[in-house]
C-alpha cells in the first residue's frame, strides 16, 4: 500500500507541473528547430527500461490506456512489452479486469513523405507468447505502425499516431506519450503546455482534454494492479 501510495505521489507530482497559461517558445520556431526522432524518445539508457504511459487522444480506440516498459533501444530497432487495460478469466470462470501484455519488436524508419532523414516511425511486430512457442506457433505477427509527430523541447512527452495491424481495433488513433522519469520543475512547466498548444494549432482529429493527469492516474492505478506492471513500474521510481 505505502509503494502504490509513493508511486502515486510521484507521477502526480510530475504531472501537476505539466499546465501553464502561455509558452514562452513560438510554436512554428520550436517545429523548425526539431524534427522529432522516434529513437531517441524510445531511448534506454545504462541498462535502465524506460517507461512510456500512452493516452488516447482519440475516441475510436480500443486502448485509452497502454503502458510500455521499454527494455533495449539502438539506432535501429527497439524492444519492448507494453500492458493494456483488458479482462481475463479468473477461478470459477470468473472475468476480471487486468492487464494484458504483448512482446513487441520495432524497426526504425523514416515516414516516406517527411524529407527528413531522422527516423520518425517504428514498424512493430508482435513477438510470440511462452504459450505459442510452447505449441510451436514461433512465427511473430505484424502488431502496427507508429510515428511521433511532436516531441517536448525537454524530450520528455510527445504525441504519437498509432496505426493498428492486429486484432478488433485496427484503426489509426492519436496518443499523448510521457516518460515517467525525474525531471526538473522548468521542464514539468513546459512539456504539456507544448503539446496543448500543437494539437490546437493542428489539423489533426482528436479530443480536447485539459490536462492528462486524470487519465494517466487511472492508467498507472490499472498497471499497480498488474504484478508484473507494478514491479517494473517501482523499479523506476
Amino acid at each position: 500500500m505505502g509503494l502504490c501510495r509513493s508511486i502515486m505521489v510521484t507521477v502526480v507530482a510530475l504531472l501537476l507541473g505539466f499546465v501553464r497559461p502561455s509558452v514562452q517558445e513560438d510554436l512554428s520556431t520550436l517545429e523548425e528547430s526539431r524534427t522529432p526522432d522516434i529513437s531517441e524518445f524510445l531511448a534506454t539508457k545504462d541498462g535502465k527500461p524506460t517507461i512510456i504511459f500512452g493516452i488516447s487522444l482519440s475516441t475510436n480506440t480500443q486502448y485509452p490506456c497502454k503502458v510500455d516498459v521499454v527494455s533495449d533501444t539502438t539506432e535501429t530497432t527497439t524492444v519492448f512489452k507494453r500492458y493494456m487495460p483488458g479482462t481475463s478469466s479468473g477461478p470459477r470462470t470468473q472475468v476480471r479486469m487486468n492487464m494484458r501484455s504483448v512482446d513487441l519488436e520495432g524497426k526504425f524508419q523514416n515516414s516516406s513523405w517527411s524529407g527528413e532523414t531522422r527516423l520518425d516511425t517504428v514498424v512493430l511486430t508482435a513477438l510470440p507468447s511462452k504459450r505459442q512457442r510452447g505449441a510451436a506457433k514461433t512465427g511473430s505477427t505484424p502488431y502496427g505502425e507508429e510515428r511521433i509527430l511532436m516531441e517536448s523541447t525537454n524530450g520528455t512527452c510527445a504525441v504519437f499516431r498509432a496505426r493498428s495491424l492486429s486484432g478488433s481495433d485496427r484503426g489509426s488513433s492519436l496518443d499523448f506519450r510521457v516518460k515517467m522519469t525525474s525531471f526538473t520543475q522548468e521542464s514539468q512547466l513546459n512539456c504539456w503546455t507544448e503539446i496543448d498548444q500543437y494539437l490546437r494549432t493542428s489539423n489533426l482529429p482528436y479530443t480536447p482534454i485539459t490536462s492528462p493527469q486524470p487519465a494517466v492516474t487511472s492508467c498507472l492505478d490499472h498497471c499497480t494492479k498488474h504484478t508484473t506492471c507494478k514491479h517494473l513500474i517501482a523499479s523506476d521510481v
